[in-house]
């Protein structure tokens, strides 16, 4: 087996709730997508998988079965293999980059800007309904 990066966790966006790709997949292959996602987090930063072998036991599935999911999953373009028979999670590398200190800051920001927004609209509901 590979050693572990010291990678402890990766981004998962909202869109994934909206995203066709993931939202035509039955619920199993859902389930190993995100599973797929973690286990390249926790291989590097690319995106790149283990083989399938160390998946097969991370997960505590049959290679076959690993191999066949793997499979089905690239018809959808989530993950592709390489020419050396290696799988990678497509658009693992682009998003989870750092994201720059402007925009972090300017949407940190934004959702002080909204909070507030909400408490005072809250508040005078409350006042409205007492």
């Amino acid at each position: 087996m590979a050693a572990m990066k010291n990678n402890y966790w990766m981004k998962l966006w909202f869109d994934i709730l909206r995203d066709p790709k993931m939202g035509m997949l039955p619920d199993r292959l859902w389930r190993r997508v995100i599973e797929l996602f973690l286990l390249a987090g926790q291989n590097g930063e690319d995106g790149d998988l283990p083989d399938i072998a160390e998946i097969a036991w991370q997960l505590n599935k049959s290679i076959p079965a690993i191999k066949t999911d793997l499979e089905k999953i690239a018809e959808t373009g989530i993950v592709e293999q390489k020419p050396d028979g290696s799988w990678f999670v497509t658009n693992f590398k682009k998003r989870n980059a750092p994201v720059e200190n402007t925009k972090r800051v300017k949407d940190f920001r934004t959702r002080e800007r909204y909070k507030i927004s909400n408490e005072n609209v809250t508040e005078s509901e409350k006042k409205c309904n007492a």
